[in-house]
């Protein structure tokens, strides 16, 4: 899937402006592939902070808990107060990009 999507946004911009500037092939390709490889230089770090940010850790509730189902969502009751839960094993967790786990 990955090569269909770089195949539909890196190929076609290099046919057009090879086709736009036929004396200038060398720059025109040059400025497509800069451009396409800056984009990860610009948008991974923005991506880092964007999950460092916005990103929440999951929280271990115990191991009895009283679940309910509302909407097709799973909650679990802590305290007067629902919580949305998701189940997760230790494989599971250990995937995560994130550190800090207890």
């Amino acid at each position: 899937m990955a090569g269909v999507g770089y195949g539909c946004a890196y190929t076609p911009p290099i046919q057009a402006l090879l086709e736009w500037f036929p004396d200038k092939r060398g720059l025109a390709s040059g400025i497509v592939i800069s451009g396409f490889g800056s984009g990860a230089l610009f948008f991974a770090p923005l991506m880092n902070h964007f999950t460092k940010t916005y990103s929440t850790l999951p929280t271990f509730l115990g191991n009895q808990l009283e679940t309910v189902t509302e909407g097709g969502k799973l909650f679990a009751k802590v305290g007067d107060s629902l919580q949305e839960v998701v189940f997760a094993t230790s494989k599971d967790l250990a995937r995560l990009p994130f550190t800090g786990f207890t």
